[in-house]
């Protein structure tokens, strides 16, 4: 019951956390990278281990899955052939049977879909927002200020989106708190 409960308070907030330290690390990466440099480098930490793992693992999972829940006899050879001729699936989730590797599909999205937030945010009138909030953040209690807009849970923007597996609500939610970071 304490696992539970450990794991209940954890799981409300650990996601979203590992997002904003990731978007963190992206605004701090873009110091000493260009836009291009940046991109090239996610594709080679994240899009080529997603490309490989997709391959390799997946077909596996699949037929591991398929025959666990007895929806398919088919063998692994013919699960793979199946697996690899339908790769994409539409978006948020936009790799086929991405399986744990979702958190890399999702990295890469908004690593690429918050690039202009970040890029912009390195410009005059990116710098005048950053005082401002610094401002903001240096008054008594403001540093509670960056925690707002996810004190509700769910962002404005996210809020009547559907929720649930390959639904928009908790990737915009995710991306929200990617770009916050």
């Amino acid at each position: 019951e304490l696992l539970t409960a450990v794991l209940t308070v954890i799981g409300s907030w650990g996601l979203a956390f590992f997002f904003l330290i990731a978007g963190a690390s992206t605004f701090l990466a873009l110091r000493w990278r260009t836009a291009m440099e940046y991109v090239r480098e996610r594709m080679l930490r994240l899009a080529v281990p997603l490309a490989v793992g997709w391959a390799l693992l997946g077909p596996v999972q699949l037929w591991l899955e398929e025959h666990h829940h007895h929806t398919s006899n088919d063998s692994l050879a013919a699960v793979t052939l199946r697996y690899l001729s339908d790769p994409f699936t539409p978006p948020p989730n936009v790799v086929n049977y991405s399986y744990a590797l979702w958190f890399l599909v999702f990295l890469l999205e908004y690593s690429l879909l918050g690039l202009p937030v970040f890029v912009w945010l390195r410009h005059r009138q990116g710098q005048r927002l950053l005082t401002r909030l610094g401002r903001l953040g240096s008054r008594r209690g403001g540093v509670l200020l960056r925690f707002l807009p996810g004190a509700g849970g769910t962002p404005p923007c996210a809020r009547d989106l559907p929720t649930g597996e390959d639904r928009p609500g908790p990737f915009v939610s995710l991306l929200a708190c990617f770009v916050l970071g």
